[in-house]
């Protein structure tokens, strides 16, 4: 029983918050946070408490769920722009290639004068 105990810790409980510092490269997670149960500030190591609440895979589940359809989301919008620089790309190139038809055309009218 011990055992399982000591395996526990804060940072594997529900109740807890792990605070953050925003860096100039990004965002750290540091190794301290608040117990909400307690309403104290712990060490992330620190053995868990008797009101110890483990994480629920529901919650996992949903919060993976959520991102995946934020993922969908960007990658349709990145489609959308794909086809719309494509077609830009397009519409230049066919562009060029009238000008450039124009070009020998007007070259050749030149050159028999």
């Amino acid at each position: 029983m011990e055992e399982a105990k000591k395996a526990k810790t804060c940072a594997k409980c529900d109740r807890y918050n792990p605070y953050f510092t925003k860096t100039f490269i990004g965002i750290t997670r540091e190794n301290v946070g608040r117990c909400m149960r307690k309403g104290e500030i712990v060490k992330k190591d620190t053995p868990a408490c008797e009101a110890f609440c483990g994480r629920k895979g529901r919650e996992i589940g949903r919060r993976k769920d959520c991102a995946l359809r934020a993922l969908e989301g960007i990658a349709r919008d990145m489609n959308v722009l794909k086809t719309v620089l494509c077609d830009e790309i397009e519409d230049r190139e066919e562009s060029i290639r009238r000008s450039a038809e124009e070009l020998k055309y007007y070259l050749k009218k030149y050159e028999e004068t």
